[in-house]
């Protein structure tokens, strides 16, 4: 497990946020493919929520505690 929490942001448009996000957590961009092995690692997703959000990603990460929704709705996020 890395020193930082690592967080997993999904869209590309939201990219200009790994800047900000970088000092304080391992970020890693959906759209670049994260290894395998970090699956463990990601504590928070970052997506906007009009655009769905795959159940069966969710489930593959064990450690998934925060889903952070970048917009007024949520109809992409398999609650």
């Amino acid at each position: 497990m890395p020193d930082r929490p690592a967080i997993l942001i999904m869209q590309r448009h939201l990219a200009p946020l790994t800047a900000f996000l970088q000092g304080a957590y391992t970020v890693y961009r959906f759209w670049e493919g994260p290894p395998v092995e970090a699956q463990a690692d990601i504590r928070a997703l970052v997506v906007a929520g009009e655009f769905p959000l795959d159940k069966a990603l969710i489930e593959r990460l064990p450690n998934l505690s925060l889903i952070a929704c970048f917009t007024s709705g949520y109809d992409g996020i398999d609650v």
